[in-house]
């Protein structure tokens, strides 16, 4: 059996917030709050990896003379624009 996880409490100010939205788009505020939690998951989901990646580089920085080479390969092999 899966865990029971708390729900989230929402204030007066979201609710109403919520209420208006769904009347705009003549749905449910369950429906809006939903798409909301899924829109959420989705952002956790595309900036996650970034955010280990940042977190790997606080734990281990990188070498500057990769850094150094890097900018100069770059600049070398940079395409006339």
């Amino acid at each position: 059996m899966a865990p029971c996880l708390p729900s989230a409490q929402l204030d007066g100010d979201v609710l109403r917030g919520l209420d208006e939205k769904a009347l705009r788009l003549s749905t449910t505020r369950s429906w809006v709050d939903g798409g909301k939690a899924m829109a959420s998951l989705r952002f956790v989901e595309i900036t996650e990896p970034d955010l280990r990646l940042q977190e790997s580089y606080r734990r281990l920085p990188q070498d500057p003379a990769i850094v150094v080479a890097a900018g100069r390969l770059a600049a070398e092999n940079a395409l006339p624009w």
